[in-house]
């Protein structure tokens, strides 16, 4: 099985303008409304493209209701803890005319510590041996920052593998507990090794590292340039697709709840790096933070073209 884990969930709004004005009165031309959070967009993902999950997390307000009616009517299955404040939202904004994409994310409401290990305690109820956990997303406001590392301890415990997604200083906490795989983008990696995120040789140098330290494998995802995919037994790069952009949000977790379903089915590492590119390229074909339609995805797998870099 399946499990993911959100602990910052929110309200994705996603505001479609002609125009945007700063500092004046905007019209809004169209408005959607998305269940949000990295790992519960993993979940939508997954459940998207023909596997099941279980989603864990926090929910609180007429918001969290909102995310758990969703979920239900996409047929996900949740066990969320439900608390009386109100679940973030975050803004993404389209600007139709300059072609921008502008996100205001709120940080989220502070949480007692109680809820946090009230949540822990639901993970350790659901995970097993052989089950994939993703950990992802940032921390709730006050969240101590070693929470992600004493999850990895346990579901290890268990025998599950657990892939993780977050930044800073959560990540690098995580990272000493060496999951089965992270997937930072090129500026969380340079975070971890203070490198200019624009230096593919350092980041690549950063991420063979890992590896050899004893994580599993390292997802960088570059955005529009496709991403690198790196074990002790190889280095392989997808470059990214030429596809028309509706929505950037989610892309990076649309990428990772594909890398966790194929490898899940045992593919070889190039068909895993392939479904990954292909699922995050269809994901911003499509509006808000709903994920890629599987139909889209099929269509762009065989234009992903992947290169060994086992010699760099």
């Amino acid at each position: 099985m399946i499990i993911t884990l959100t602990l910052n969930t929110a309200l994705d709004k996603t505001l479609v303008m002609d125009e945007l004005n700063v500092g004046k009165v905007n019209r809004v031309k169209s408005i959607r409304r998305d269940a949000g959070g990295k790992g519960l967009l993993v979940s939508k993902t997954l459940s998207a493209l023909g596997s099941e999950s279980v989603a864990l997390g926090i929910v609180g307000g007429s918001i969290g209701q909102f995310i758990l009616s969703q979920l239900d009517e996409l047929g996900i299955a949740n066990d969320l803890v439900e608390v009386n404040m109100e679940t973030r939202t975050n803004l993404k904004i389209i600007d139709n005319k300059n072609g921008t994409y502008t996100e205001i994310n709120e940080p989220g409401v502070p949480l007692h510590n109680m809820v946090i290990e009230e949540v822990f305690y639901t993970l350790q109820s659901h995970v097993r041996q052989g089950d994939s956990v993703v950990l992802a997303g940032s921390l709730p406001e006050g969240c101590r920052e070693n929470i992600y590392a004493d999850m990895i301890t346990h579901c290890k415990a268990e025998g599950a593998k657990v892939y993780l997604d977050t930044e800073g200083e959560p990540l690098r906490l995580g990272i000493e507990k060496k999951p089965f795989m992270i997937k930072p983008n090129k500026f969380e990696l340079a975070s971890l090794c203070s490198c200019d995120p624009e230096d593919d040789i350092a980041l690549l140098a950063e991420a063979k590292r890992l590896v050899k330290t004893g994580i599993e494998y390292v997802l960088l995802s570059l955005g529009a340039l496709g991403a690198i995919f790196v074990s002790k037994n190889f280095t392989l790069r997808a470059r990214g697709l030429n596809v028309p952009v509706v929505g950037r949000s989610g892309a990076g977790d649309a990428m990772t709840a594909a890398m966790v379903m194929a490898m899940e089915k045992e593919l070889p590492p190039e068909e895993c790096l392939r479904f990954a590119v292909a699922s995050a390229s269809a994901k911003i074909m499509v509006a808000g933070t709903q994920p890629p339609e599987i139909e889209t995805v099929e269509e762009l797998l065989p234009k992903v073209v992947i290169t060994d870099m086992k010699g760099l």
